[in-house]
């Protein structure tokens, strides 16, 4: 079998679209020279432009700004999200523009020309670039460090501004406690002398003294008994001459506390003791002294034993009052 050769018939999109492909290649064959007349008039025109526009020079300058100043309780510089957008917008601000434009005729009185000013900042930062466009590159460049110094001048009293403002309203809050103050100090005043307060300070006074002299009084007893319970009889009448052995050559200083006390305690045992006592030493020294010399059958001798041993009996007789004297004051300060 042969095969069929036939060519497929295009569909109704494909029969319009060659349809018009066909007119527009014929058109641009006929007209072509309208097509190129009009680029090259084209091309004329924008070339003519752009050998007459002028020359443009451009400036810039960097400028870091402090966060902006916050009134509340914390009194700290702090970025509340919007100090780029506002360092922005005030840096193109009409009253920035024109700020400057009048502190560069006072300085710069000379210099005329104009200029475009844009503001970026740097990401993640506070540093923003000041941008200036225009003919004159020397007025470009004062133009544009004018621009900055007029945004300084203008945010410094901005700042300024807000401080006085805190500062005003801690004033006004002082003033306000101070005279509070003093109206409170007046009714304390007059509730002083409505009730008498003199009397009852002085009261109160009397009372702590009396408290302090009672709590004395009890640290004293408490000592007291401690020694009482815890000294013997020896002890306690040696204690009471001073815890030392009688004085001598004159010195009669008392360097124990509580010697008045036990004097109370054991009235004139303490001086029938410290009497004896010496005696005894007395009379030891010398039977120690005699009987080195005499026999211990010596009348003397037995004499000065028998002195002896009645003194020692006497002691005997004092340490047992004493004894006594000690339980009836312990008795007496648990009372």
């Amino acid at each position: 079998m042969d095969a069929d050769t036939t060519t497929p018939t295009p569909g109704p999109i494909g029969s319009g679209l060659s349809v018009k492909i066909y007119r527009i290649r014929s058109l641009v064959k006929r007209y072509w020279w309208i097509l190129l007349l009009t680029v090259a008039c084209g091309l004329g025109f924008q070339s003519w432009r752009s050998f007459n526009q002028p020359d443009m020079y451009g400036s810039s300058s960097d400028l870091i700004v402090r966060d902006e100043i916050q009134t509340d309780s914390t009194r700290r510089y702090t970025d509340s999200g919007s100090f780029i957008g506002n360092t922005l917008k005030m840096l193109q601000s009409p009253e920035v523009i024109e700020g400057a434009k009048r502190r560069l005729e006072m300085k710069h009185p000379e210099l005329n020309g104009d200029a475009a000013v844009t503001a970026t900042v740097a990401p993640r930062t506070s540093i923003f670039t000041v941008t200036g466009t225009g003919t004159n590159p020397h007025f470009v460049q004062v133009y544009v460090d004018t621009v900055v110094d007029e945004f300084l001048a203008q945010y410094k009293g901005l700042r300024l501004g807000s401080a006085d403002d805190v500062k005003r309203e801690i004033n006004d809050q002082l003033e306000k406690v101070r005279i509070n103050l003093t109206g409170e100090s007046a009714k304390l005043a007059a509730f002083v002398k409505l009730n008498n307060m003199q009397f009852w300070n002085q009261q109160r006074d009397e009372s702590v003294t009396f408290l302090n002299n009672l709590r004395n009084r009890q640290n004293a007893l408490t000592a007291e008994r401690r020694r009482l319970e815890n000294l013997t009889p020896d002890q306690l009448l040696s204690s009471s001459s001073g815890g030392q052995p009688t004085p001598t050559n004159g010195n009669t200083s008392q360097p124990v506390q509580d010697r008045g006390d036990d004097t109370v305690v054991f009235g004139e045992l303490v001086g029938d003791y410290v009497r004896n006592i010496q005696a005894l030493y007395q009379k030891q020294a010398q039977i120690s002294e005699r009987s080195r010399v005499w026999k211990p059958k010596h009348p003397r001798l037995q004499a000065l034993q028998s002195e002896a041993d009645f003194i020692n009996r006497t002691l005997d007789g004092l340490r047992t009052q004493a004894l006594a004297a000690s339980k009836a004051r312990i008795a007496a300060i648990d009372a």
